[in-house]
């Protein structure tokens, strides 16, 4: 990798990490517009205890509403509801359906 390009870095709560090695989370959503680039990075569980490489391979910015019930299974939920309620959870308010957000399809590399 050329020294003057920087890796992706996205932090995740350790209760994901075997979702995602499992190949059973192969999306997440970010509130908001996030700058998120396709290529190689690293994926941080709890604080940087752990690390785990991946290819994002797809960036997509849409409106919480556009979400499909096949979005939360592929981000590891059962349902879209299921899904909205544990991003409540993270950003410690509700998510409406006008809400912008940013949703990272990826691939495990290691």
């Amino acid at each position: 990798m050329n020294e003057n390009m920087k890796m992706s870095a996205i932090n995740f709560d350790k209760r994901y990490e075997g979702q995602i090695v499992a190949g059973q989370k192969t999306t997440t959503v970010r509130l908001g517009q996030k700058p998120f680039k396709i290529g190689i990075a690293a994926f941080l569980f709890d604080k940087r205890a752990s690390k785990l490489l991946v290819e994002i391979t797809e960036v997509r910015q849409l409106r919480f509403g556009s979400l499909s019930n096949d979005d939360a299974r592929d981000d590891g939920f059962n349902s879209l509801e299921s899904l909205r309620v544990a991003l409540s959870e993270i950003y410690g308010r509700q998510i409406h359906c006008a809400d912008v957000i940013t949703q990272v399809r990826f691939e495990v590399t290691e």
